[in-house]
């Protein structure tokens, strides 16, 4: 009798045990996925075509800007779109906003001696301001070419800043503009008349002072693109010794209005002035003579300095101005 309670007891204990489930086996923590980097957007810029003064012939700004579009459009990263068919200056941010672009590039050309001085400016289209401008003297459609490859780069270095990866990556494409047809014919075939084969100077590198210069709209006897185009003149000039920004000042001018222009930037100065035509005899001919007076102001609206320059174009007489206040006044002060 024991033995068979023993039995049916050892038969009691496994079966319990049998009756338990088996512990659940470990699963592997599955390996995260890295989520792919969003591709960011391409940059959308209109190129409208270049006002032209003095000399240049009428259809030149038109090609210096279908050869930006094809440079751009070339070096890649960038949309080029057309703008709308003569679209005045004063609506380029309006027609620019219709396009849907992210910059549009203006600018104006002018004789300069034998040589043509070429304006740019890339203008964001959402915040207004100037992205990059720059001056230079170009000999050829390399030249210009060149220019075009500049702005390209200033477009992706600006995208770049915008999205914080200014480090990834170089700010400058690698790319080198295609030498066009024609290429080294010399800049002169732009001009009405034949102008002369010289060397462009280099451009020296100027350390700008701290103290920055706001530009408000020059006035007098001339036309509004040229008071456009000599608005951009000088802050292109300026730009080549000082920091510059664009402003826009109300009525009763810039002195009456310098509060206002400066806000909180009280350590800079306002600078706008007043350009003025006259005929003087040239041979058996007549020419027109520019006359321009800059008029820089402190923020707190008094007069800080006044200098002239005179020229055969808008653009000399300014940059014979800037440059004489620029050599007086080193820092802007």
């Amino acid at each position: 009798m024991r033995r068979i309670c023993v039995v049916v007891l050892a038969l009691s204990i496994a079966l319990v045990g049998a009756g338990r489930p088996a512990p659940p086996k470990a699963s592997p923590t599955p390996k995260p996925v890295p989520s792919a980097a969003p591709t960011p957007a391409v940059p959308v810029i209109v190129v409208y075509p270049f006002s032209g003064t003095g000399d240049i012939k009428s259809d030149t700004g038109l090609k210096a800007a279908q050869l930006f579009e094809q440079q751009i459009r070339q070096a890649g990263g960038v949309t080029v779109v057309d703008g709308s068919a003569g679209v005045a200056r004063t609506n380029f941010p309006t027609d620019a906003t219709k396009q849907h672009a992210d910059y549009y590039l203006s600018g104006y050309m002018t004789v300069l001696g034998d040589a043509v001085a070429l304006v740019e400016q890339l203008v964001s289209v959402q915040s207004g301001t100037i992205v990059f401008s720059n001056t230079a003297q170009i000999q050829n459609f390399n030249d210009a070419a060149a220019q075009a490859q500049a702005v390209h780069d200033a477009i992706l270095a600006d995208q770049k800043r915008f999205t914080g990866a200014l480090n990834d990556q170089p700010a400058a494409s690698a790319s080198t503009p295609t030498p066009l047809p024609n290429s080294q014919v010399n800049i002169g075939g732009l001009f009405k008349h034949k102008a002369r084969a010289t060397a462009a100077p280099k451009a020296t590198p100027v350390q700008k002072p701290a103290k920055g210069i706001f530009v408000v709209r020059i006035t007098g006897n001339v036309g509004a693109t040229d008071l456009t185009a000599g608005t951009q003149t000088l802050s292109s000039a300026l730009d080549r010794h000082y920091l510059v920004k664009m402003a826009d000042a109300a009525a009763g001018g810039a002195s009456k209005n310098a509060d206002k222009i400066c806000g909180s930037q009280r350590d800079n100065t306002i600078a706008t002035g007043d350009v003025t035509t006259s005929s003087v005899k040239h041979g058996f001919f007549s020419k027109t003579q520019y006359a321009f007076t800059l008029h820089v102001y402190t923020c707190f609206g008094a007069q800080l300095a006044q200098s002239s320059g005179t020229g055969s174009s808008l653009g000399d007489a300014i940059t014979a101005a800037v440059q004489s206040y620029a050599s007086a006044h080193p820092t802007n002060s």
